[in-house]
């Protein structure tokens, strides 16, 4: 059984499942690939979290399960060094996308 912690835990870190969803249906930022996870990311303007804990929704980027794992295998910053891309960047602009789409949802529905 689910708490009510654990759902506003998850809705932190996820937005919602039709965010999740969406998010798998994109390009992975860093090869191209597809299809993505949900990949969460260290952001800039965040103090380190508790461990295992992850940050709010908007710090997350698609990738592939290869780069995923690649992602926690080297680290963020050489990640990002590798495949000259910054993260931080790449989650805004995902971040922007998901928030226009869904204001565009909502004037259809008006």
């Amino acid at each position: 059984m689910r708490t009510e912690k654990w759902r506003a835990n998850w809705i932190r870190a996820y937005g919602s499942k039709a965010r999740v969803k969406w998010m798998q249906n994109q390009r992975c930022v860093a090869c191209d690939g597809w299809p993505s996870v949900n990949a969460h990311i260290k952001s800039p303007d965040e103090p380190p979290s508790g461990m295992g804990r992850k940050h709010d929704f908007k710090w997350i980027v698609p990738l592939c399960h290869k780069c995923h794992g690649e992602l926690h295998s080297i680290g963020q910053r050489s990640f990002e060094d590798k495949h000259l891309i910054d993260l931080g960047l790449e989650a805004i602009v995902v971040f922007c996308k998901w928030r226009d789409m869904e204001h565009d949802d909502d004037d259809l529905a008006t």
